[in-house]
């Protein structure tokens, strides 16, 4: 019994006590992805794709989001592959050509959740069929499935006010269980709400965690989302410019780094900050600059979280010409 208790124990004490990160502007040309990660993964895909938005790590497969050329780059459907990257086949398209925010998996009942702006589409992996389709009245930027809930992040907007929003729902019947957090901010000036930075939600041990709001904060579900567990402090050393809280993202745990994205002076960073050494790694992104696969020698990178805690993913288009697109996985270390 004590061997069961302890982990949680253990994760509970993480993130007990709130640990304020304070990002120093020590710029590095790279980040090597070894510092970062034990494995790095490689496959190129042989599909006319623009980028990838989201992936699913399984135990069996891999489920993206793919962006195309018909939809400007935004991702319409959901494709499967096997476990060394083939592409096996499309389990889902949006018929109306609606955007995918985000998928969440169910591996005990083999259910996908695939999360549109103001929808949620429930597919049954097993025969790829549409189980049942449920609207929402705000507009959805994540969805996670933590201990038999799925959680659903989500956002509204209106002339004078600003609301963030997280609820817990039953992923059979996608039945309201409960309100999990909200954040209200009034409107500043005409401009203030054409930035959102949209919410992030990660894992870590036995914990759900939430990036949410107009601040760099993440917070957890030990304490039911009350008081953040992790403050980022001088991101962009003082207020951001108009915009740059928008570039805010894919901020949350993984492995035993946070990680954070965001644009600063006009350029763009990732982030990741080492909580046992408390080491930070931080540089620009693009075509020279980033995460760089020295693995596989591959090139740079951008990370992006999955449904695990265990991986990041990303991805590089050769060319316009050349339907084939390399993705990429990250194992990150714990």
């Amino acid at each position: 019994m004590t061997s069961l208790i302890l982990p949680y124990l253990i994760a509970l004490l993480n993130f007990s006590n709130p640990k304020d990160i304070v990002v120093e502007h020590v710029y590095l040309d790279r980040i090597n992805a070894t510092a970062i990660a034990d494995q790095v993964q490689t496959f190129d895909l042989k599909q006319d794709y623009i980028n990838i938005r989201h992936m699913v790590i399984s135990k069996d497969f891999y489920l993206i989001s793919p962006g195309e050329e018909k939809s400007k780059g935004f991702a319409t459907s959901i494709a499967k592959l096997d476990k060394s990257g083939n592409y096996l086949h499309e389990i889902y398209r949006s018929k109306e050509g609606h955007t995918i925010r985000d998928i969440a998996y169910d591996p005990s009942k083999n259910i996908v959740f695939v999360a549109h702006n103001n929808r949620i589409v429930c597919i049954n992996l097993t025969n790829n069929s549409i189980i049942h389709e449920v609207k929402f009245d705000k507009s959805i930027h994540g969805a996670k499935l933590f201990n038999n809930k799925l959680y659903i992040a989500s956002l509204v907007t209106s002339e004078k006010s600003k609301s963030y929003f997280l609820e817990s729902y039953d992923p059979s019947g996608l039945k309201l269980i409960k309100l999990e957090k909200e954040m209200k901010y009034k409107a500043e000036n005409n401009k203030s709400f054409a930035f959102s930075r949209f919410p992030t939600l990660s894992t870590s041990d036995n914990n759900l965690l939430l990036s949410m709001g107009e601040v760099n904060e993440i917070y957890s579900s030990h304490d039911g989302f009350i008081d953040p567990v992790i403050s980022f402090k001088n991101i962009y050393k003082n207020r951001p410019a108009d915009g740059d809280i928008i570039f805010s993202l894919r901020q949350g745990v993984v492995g035993k780094f946070t990680t954070t994205g965001f644009r600063y002076r006009n350029n763009h960073y990732v982030y990741f900050y080492d909580q046992k050494t408390n080491k930070q790694y931080l540089s620009k992104t693009g075509e020279s600059s980033g995460v760089y696969d020295d693995v596989t020698d591959s090139g740079y990178y951008t990370p992006f979280l999955t449904n695990s805690n265990e991986y990041m993913f990303s991805y590089k288009r050769f060319s316009s010409n050349d339907q084939k697109i390399k993705v990429i996985l990250f194992n990150i270390k714990s």
